[in-house]
C-alpha cells in the first residue's frame, strides 16, 4: 500500500481488509483499535499529517 501523494511512503500488508481499515484510519485521522506495534508502524509510514504520526507513535509508546 502506497501513499498516492508519496511513492516513497509505503507499507507491506498482505491482506486486503486490513489495507482497507488502514487506508480509512489515515485519510479519516482516526485512531487505530488494534494493538500490534507492526500495524500501528504501518499507519505511521502511510501517513503525511504529522499530528497523526504523533498520536499514533504516542500509542505505541504505551505499549511499550
Amino acid at each position: 500500500m502506497y501513499n498516492p501523494s508519496n511513492f516513497k511512503k509505503h507499507t507491506h500488508i498482505q491482506k486486503l481488509e486490513i489495507a482497507y481499515v488502514v487506508k480509512r484510519n489515515v485519510e479519516k485521522n482516526l485512531l487505530p483499535k488494534t494493538n500490534s506495534i507492526w500495524l500501528l508502524e504501518s499507519h505511521i509510514r502511510v501517513s503525511d499529517d504529522e499530528d497523526y504520526i504523533e498520536l499514533v507513535q504516542s500509542k505505541i509508546d504505551s505499549l511499550r
